[in-house]
């Protein structure tokens, strides 16, 4: 057998390592966010990774600067020897409310790989003073129906950027000039209201205009607000219990290079509606007869609603909410419906969900639909009773046992049609 000649057999692993699979830097990210608008960490992280799994890193470089082109840096890591995927911002102090751009660079596989240029938003950095204040419509925090909250405003330009950052206790929907800022979510996150509250940030650029704009939100009791006799947890004694309430900031910045600020404070506008109750486990009432045409809209007319209330605020830090929220990630029809008459029916999903539930459709002024939930342990899938009566709006939850043939129903409303939900639930099973 005749041996390579050794040059050949040098070649031919040269061209072999060649042909493997090159590293790729992917998923340059800040706080574990891809060019996020809510950093408020004076000391942010930055993350990436390879496309190759068996990218061998040798060294990483990053830069940040306060200009797109990396000309006036405010951080220079240098050449860091180190095989980590990780690193920790250790340059100037940042600003609140700032832009920042970054780049990394690093060198993997004997290869000098190079990120495009990455951007970053601070948002409130320790030490900043919100200069909004917590507000409600002054309401006992026993009142069932919700808080809902207006502000108009005019503009004066053309706006180039605007960035509001909000908390609510516990939840808030808002909406600017009508449009929802994103999908419908349980927004902030549960926290220990004597200790944290979580704000988020939007980018809201797009939603004003010059001349007349407003801000509007409805307020959820979640865990900071449960109300007798349908509080869970023992959450009605909770020491935090106060109405609902909200806070905050819309910074605006103009082409011409002016800015404006819209806060919370007494110059808002408070009044109620079709929210008749909220509960984060038994649900919520509607009455869709109470509803308040173009109250989200910039020309309405709210010279008849109440003052906001300055309220105390929630006795905890503001902390930007990094997380991603609790929202609406799936639309699941029904699998199965049968009705017993015309006032009862049966609705089953086909997963174990927790969900909004709702029905499309007409129907005469005054019909009220009451959706009752449960679980069947043996099938796994979400059972939803609906009743169409005349009257008010009742709203109801039932618990239905594994080891029992009948509905619980838990309410201090124990109507008949109610029970009759139950029956039937249980008898689905």
């Amino acid at each position: 057998m005749k041996k390579l000649p050794r040059f050949v057999l040098v070649l031919t692993l040269l061209l072999a390592a060649g042909c493997g699979p090159k590293p790729v830097l992917l998923n340059p990210r800040c706080e574990y966010q891809s060019s996020p608008i809510n950093i408020d960490s004076s000391s942010p992280r930055f993350t990436w990774e390879y496309g190759a799994a068996d990218a061998m890193q040798e060294s990483f470089r990053i830069v940040v600067a306060r200009d797109p082109g990396l000309s006036d840096l405010v951080w220079d890591s240098g050449e860091v020897a180190s095989g980590v995927q990780r690193a920790v911002y250790g340059g100037e102090t940042l600003e609140s409310l700032g832009r920042y751009y970054w780049q990394l660079s690093t060198v993997a596989g004997g290869r000098r790989l190079l990120s495009p240029v990455q951007v970053f938003e601070t948002s409130m950095q320790p030490g900043y003073v919100w200069k909004a204040e917590w507000i409600s419509d002054g309401r006992d925090k026993d009142f069932a129906p919700a808080p809902m909250l207006r502000k108009g405003f005019e503009l004066s330009g053309r706006v180039a950027s605007a960035r509001l950052y909000v908390s609510a206790a516990a939840y808030y929907r808002m909406q600017v000039n009508g449009r929802d800022l994103g999908p419908l979510s349980l927004d902030p996150g549960f926290t220990d209201y004597s200790k944290t509250s979580l704000y988020s940030a939007y980018d809201v650029t797009e939603m004003l205009q010059e001349g007349r704009n407003v801000l509007s939100a409805v307020l959820g009791n979640g865990f900071f607000n449960e109300i007798e006799p349908v509080a869970t947890w023992d959450f009605e004694t909770a020491f935090w219990r106060e109405r609902a309430r909200m806070i905050a900031e819309l910074h605006i910045g103009y082409e011409d290079g002016g800015t404006e600020l819209i806060v919370t404070d007494g110059s808002w506008k408070a009044s109620t509606g079709p929210y008749l109750s909220n509960n984060i486990y038994s649900g919520e009432i509607y009455d869709a007869r109470r509803e308040t045409d173009g109250w989200q809209d910039p020309g309405f007319d709210d010279s008849s609603w109440a003052d906001a209330v300055v309220v105390g605020g929630v006795q905890a830090r503001l902390v930007a909410q990094n997380a991603p929220p609790v929202q609406v990630c799936e639309v699941l029809p029904a699998v199965e419906m049968s009705n017993s008459g015309d006032t009862l029916y049966l609705t089953v999903k086909g997963a174990n969900d927790c969900i909004w539930t709702g029905s499309g459709g007409d129907s005469r002024l005054g019909t009220a639909a009451n959706w009752l939930g449960g679980n069947i342990p043996a099938s796994g899938a979400n059972v939803f009773i609906a009743l169409a009566t005349a009257g008010e709006i009742e709203c109801d939850i039932a618990d239905f046992s594994p080891a029992s043939t009948t509905g619980r129903v838990k309410t201090s409303r124990r109507t008949s049609l109610l029970r009759k939900a139950a029956r039937a639930l249980a008898m689905a099973r």
